[in-house]
């Protein structure tokens, strides 16, 4: 946000956050982005790319442990993970390297 203020204000001012509207506006925008935006919006890809690998590597780790314990537990808004995380003392050691591989991350 801070990178792409200046073309927040420009151009999104009246763009209603949510639902992928402000990275649309910035879009449609493109070709008037500064080199200062840009790399924050490609610096951003690469850390939602970076979470969601890593995300990703958990799930597949810990696929056997997060039904086994967690199957109760509603997706979303890290509730999957604060259930594995305290159920550590009886997952698998695999689901337990990938949350310690994933922390250090």
């Amino acid at each position: 946000m801070d990178g792409c203020g200046k073309e927040f204000e420009s151009y999104c001012k009246n763009v209603t956050p949510g639902e992928g509207r402000l990275l649309a506006c910035l879009y449609a925008y493109s070709d008037k982005l500064s080199t200062r935006c840009e790399y924050a919006l490609y610096d951003a890809a690469s850390q939602l790319e970076r979470a969601l690998n890593a995300l990703t590597y958990l799930a597949n780790e810990c696929r056997d442990d997060l039904k086994t314990y967690c199957s109760n537990v509603q997706p979303g808004e890290g509730r999957l993970l604060e259930c594995i995380a305290k159920k550590k003392d009886v997952i698998s050691d695999r689901c337990k390297n990938a949350l310690k591989d994933v922390s250090q991350k």
